[in-house]
């Protein structure tokens, strides 16, 4: 961060603090996601219905805690300057849109369908 958003000594020791706090009090919730997604792949692989249920519900409770901890996250960095903020939050869609490129591309490996057309 300190270089994509040019950040100053002090802004780099703030970020890093409010980051490091973020994924300290937040570990365990995302390894237990983690397991959750796992467990729910698993299910879907032996056509476990119910289990997948489950865990999709498991998952979803703990994706939305996950979501308010990072919308904190985000509202916390007051200490950005307005075009440190813009450049923050192109960064973060153009993560978000980069993770839900992958998981689409997992998806069409799963089923099948992962290889391109060919071009002639």
């Amino acid at each position: 961060m300190r270089q994509l958003l040019s950040l100053s000594d002090s802004q780099t020791q703030r970020y890093t603090s409010t980051w490091d706090s973020l994924m300290n009090g937040t570990g365990a919730q995302r390894d237990s996601a983690r397991t959750a997604r796992d467990s729910m792949q698993a299910a879907f692989r032996n056509r476990d219905r119910q289990a997948v249920q489950n865990q999709a519900k498991v998952l979803t409770a703990l994706g939305k805690e996950l979501r308010k901890r990072n919308d904190a996250f985000d509202k916390s960095l007051t200490f950005l300057s307005k075009d440190q903020r813009k450049q923050y939050e192109d960064y973060e869609k153009q993560q978000k849109q980069a993770a839900e490129e992958e998981r689409r591309q997992r998806f069409r490996e799963r089923s099948g369908s992962g290889s391109p057309p060919e071009s002639s």
